[in-house]
């Protein structure tokens, strides 16, 4: 069965048409979803208006962004904890700490690089001095 998304508008209107006195099973055969669904919208979209839902949808929206930068940071203390002990004073130091944490798997290069501080060119860097 292939599935329908609907707008808030598009189903707002649906709504409206099941208060305005047409039967669930009717507004279900009519725009081609079961009643069950009706239903469903009914009990989640009771007493709201367009406004409100569009409203609700942003909240929900910034609440999933603010979610993602608190799971960030929470992992950036982690890695902080995790190399607090060693002593990043150096280049070859830094490189080392890089290189530890996209090893271990804990984040990636990128990752790591801009927690700890070091350029990416900085820990790609190989040395060409010859060692005589």
């Amino acid at each position: 069965m292939k599935k329908r998304r609907y707008s808030e508008v598009q189903t707002f209107g649906i709504l409206k048409e099941v208060e305005s006195g047409m039967t669930v099973v009717n507004a279900a055969w009519e725009h081609g979803v079961s009643p069950a669904t009706i239903h469903r919208w009914k009990s989640k979209y009771a007493g709201m208006s367009l406004s409100e839902l569009k409203r609700l949808k942003a909240l929900e929206e910034e609440n999933a962004r603010l979610k993602r930068i608190v799971a960030q940071q929470v992992l950036d203390n982690e890695l902080l904890k995790e190399i607090n002990s060693k002593k990043m004073v150096s280049p070859l130091a830094r490189r080392s700490v890089v290189r530890y944490l996209a090893e271990i798997g804990r984040c990636s290069e990128r990752h790591a690089c801009a927690v700890v501080g070091p350029s990416r060119s900085l820990v790609r860097y190989i040395s060409r001095r010859r060692k005589d």
